[in-house]
């Protein structure tokens, strides 16, 4: 899906987060650690915008804690893609929302 060159932003970060991730190994050691936290589940209310090379997304996900306790998480996106590959994707997820590392804050509505 990314460009080998791509970038993941994730501009609402808090600052002890990742904010940037750049290219597949960053980006595979991310989701890996994020795996560790929630189980991603299914995305509804997808609303696609282009223009060009350009797409915006709005969905709202509704995934898993690994002890089962529900995340519903809502996301806009801005992706680039160039040959087909997304070369930037800007990721405004609430991140307080998020589940963090050992349970943590997160919204479980």
């Amino acid at each position: 899906m990314f460009a080998p060159d791509g970038v993941h932003e994730l501009p609402w970060a808090p600052e002890d987060r990742v904010r940037r991730l750049e290219g597949h190994a960053e980006m595979r050691a991310h989701m890996s650690r994020l795996a560790e936290r929630l189980e991603i589940g299914t995305f509804r209310d997808v609303q696609t915008i282009r223009a060009g090379d350009d797409t915006v997304v709005r969905a709202t996900g509704h995934h898993r804690r690994l002890d089962g306790t529900p995340v519903v998480l809502r996301y806009i996106w801005f992706i680039t893609r160039r040959n087909g590959k997304v070369t930037h994707l800007q990721d405004y997820i609430n991140p307080r929302a998020a589940p963090r590392r050992g349970g943590g804050e997160g919204s479980a509505r």
